[in-house]
C-alpha cells in the first residue's frame, strides 16, 4: 500500500495536483465574481426602472402616462422581490403605503418615504461610499 500512495505522491504528481487545484480554485473565484458583477447589474436595473416609474406617484404628474408608470414601478417592485436587499424593498413598501389611494399621509411624509427609498437605494450602489442622507435628495421638475 505504500508503495502505491509514494506513487501517486512523486514530485511531478505533486505539482499536477497543485495545478489541478490552484485551476479549480480561481474557476470557483472567477465564478463567485461574475455572479456577483450580473447580481448587481440586474438590481441596478431593477432600481432604475423603479426610479423612473416613480414618476407617476410625484404630483402634478401627466395623467395620461401617470397610470402606467405607477403599474409599472409595481411590476418592478414585485421583482425587486429576486434582487434587491430587504431595506430597499420595505423602503418602497413604505413610499408606496403613503400614496395609496385612501390613504391620507401628508405631502411631506410622502415625500420623506420617497426621498428615504431613494437614499436607500444609493446606499445599496455605492455601497456606503457615500455621505448623504435622505433629507439632501431633491424632488425636481421642469417647468415651461
Amino acid at each position: 500500500m505504500w508503495r502505491w500512495l509514494n506513487k501517486m505522491i512523486s514530485p511531478t504528481s505533486g505539482a499536477i495536483y497543485v495545478t489541478a487545484a490552484l485551476t479549480v480554485t480561481a474557476w470557483l473565484v472567477s465564478d463567485c465574481q461574475d455572479r456577483q458583477y450580473q447580481l448587481d447589474q440586474w438590481k441596478t436595473e431593477r432600481y432604475h426602472a423603479l426610479v423612473e416609474s416613480a414618476r407617476g406617484f410625484h404630483a402634478g404628474a401627466d395623467p395620461s402616462s401617470s397610470w402606467e408608470l405607477r403599474e409599472e414601478f409595481i411590476t418592478q417592485l414585485d421583482l425587486c422581490w429576486v434582487y434587491c436587499s430587504d431595506a430597499v424593498i420595505r423602503k418602497a413598501y413604505r413610499f408606496v403605503g403613503t400614496v395609496k389611494t385612501g390613504q391620507t399621509s401628508t405631502d411631506e411624509e410622502k415625500k420623506r418615504a420617497f426621498k428615504e427609498f431613494i437614499a436607500e437605494i444609493r446606499k445599496e450602489i455605492v455601497r456606503d461610499k457615500s455621505t448623504l442622507t435622505w433629507e439632501e435628495f431633491r424632488i425636481l421638475s421642469a417647468t415651461k
